[in-house]
Parts: C-alpha cells; sequence; structure tokens
C-alpha cells in the first residue's frame, strides 16, 4: 500500500512538474514575442524622431539661407540708380559680360 501510495505521489509530482515547465515555456514564449514586437516598435519610433529632427534641422538651413538671400536682393534693390535701371546700361552691361567670357 504504501509502494502504490508513493507510485501515485510520483506519478502526480511528475504530471505537477511537467505541467509547471510547460507553463514556464509557454511564458518564455510568449514574453519573448512581446519583447520582440515591442524593440521593433521602439526601433520604429526612435527611426522617425531621428528623421523628424533632421527634417527639422535641414528646415532650418533652407529657411536662414532663403533669408540670406532675400536679404541680398533687398540690398542689392536699395543700392541701384534710375540710371541702373535704363535700357541702354543693361545692354552694355549684357555685351560686357559677353565679350568676357
Amino acid at each position: 500500500m504504501t509502494n502504490n501510495k508513493n507510485k501515485k505521489t510520483l506519478i502526480i509530482g511528475m504530471i505537477g512538474g511537467v505541467i509547471v515547465a510547460l507553463i514556464l515555456i509557454l511564458s518564455m514564449l510568449f514574453m519573448g514575442i512581446g519583447a520582440r514586437k515591442d524593440a521593433e516598435k521602439a526601433a520604429s519610433q526612435v527611426s522617425s524622431f531621428y528623421l523628424d529632427e533632421l527634417a527639422s534641422r535641414r528646415e532650418d538651413v533652407v529657411s536662414s539661407n532663403l533669408k540670406d538671400r532675400i536679404n541680398d536682393i533687398n540690398t542689392a534693390l536699395e543700392l541701384m540708380t534710375v540710371e541702373d535701371l535704363s535700357t541702354e546700361v543693361i545692354i552694355t552691361r549684357c555685351e560686357c559680360t559677353r565679350y568676357a567670357l
């Protein structure tokens, strides 16, 4: 009877051990899948953030360059006289430039 009781206890213990092992294996698989998805999501968000920052910096550079060009044009317009706008002066300058090349 004790031998039979020991066998039942051993079988129940083995079944319990197998169940615990299955629970541990399945939980590790689910945690691994979740961790992989979270890592992919994090990488995507970091990449998106980096591209947004890069675009923002590029926008600042283009904006600054455009403002500099506008200031250059305004300065040139302020320095121009009525004589500079006459057709004869423009034609003469174009001819000089053409011959200089």
